[in-house]
């Protein structure tokens, strides 16, 4: 069951005078997201990827056609409406999102929820919380280090040359989620990134 509808159920469950929900979710612009995803789970698309690679079976060219024709890459667009409007009636776009500041707190009867921007989470944190359960966190502590994945040199590898077709990034970044969330100018940044005028540089 997935962890937003058991929550909606426990809300119903304990009826209108239980506790007040705290929720907390971050979200990163969605086409990095989508190849850091892809990456981690990257046999479930590619059977035996790390022996195949190792042996030269895989080129990068055939690793990108791969994902663009097997990841879902529209769950990152779609995960407000399903996971949040349809399972809380919490309706994130009918909200300003300050994108400069990275951060904000929406509330919907007994749902307090804080949204945290992934690149800028370092520079806001300590502000989001503050202002979310007024809290002091001094620093965060780090529960997954993407560089001691496995697969992330390889990530690192195909991430410093793949450049993503224009109808790709118009379909990640002509959204309603890529311009609630982030500015005119962040998006043209991303095109440029990850688009076949420029390969992307880092991580």
């Amino acid at each position: 069951m997935r962890v937003s509808v058991r929550i909606a159920q426990e809300i119903q469950r304990h009826g209108p005078k239980h506790r007040h929900w705290h929720l907390v979710t971050v979200f990163r612009e969605p086409v990095a997201r989508n190849l850091s995803v892809f990456f981690l789970s990257i046999e479930a698309f590619i059977d035996d990827f790390f022996r195949r690679h190792a042996a030269g079976e895989l080129t990068n060219d055939r690793i990108l056609e791969i994902f663009l024709d097997k990841f879902p890459h529209d769950q990152p667009i779609r995960w407000f409406d399903e996971e949040v409007r349809d399972v809380f009636g919490l309706d994130v776009y009918r909200h300003p999102f300050p994108q400069d500041r990275g951060f904000e707190v929406l509330h919907e009867d007994r749902i307090s929820m804080l949204l945290i921007k992934v690149e800028q989470l370092n520079d806001c944190y300590r502000q989001a919380f503050s202002v979310f359960l007024d809290l002091d966190i001094p620093r965060l502590e780090q529960t997954h280090i993407t560089e001691q994945d496995p697969s992330y040199a390889m990530y690192g590898d195909f991430i410093s040359t793949v450049a993503l077709p224009k109808e790709y990034l118009d379909r990640m970044y002509d959204t309603t989620f890529a311009r609630h969330f982030y500015s005119s100018m962040e998006i043209d940044a991303f095109r440029q990134r990850w688009g076949r005028e420029g390969a992307a540089k880092s991580a």
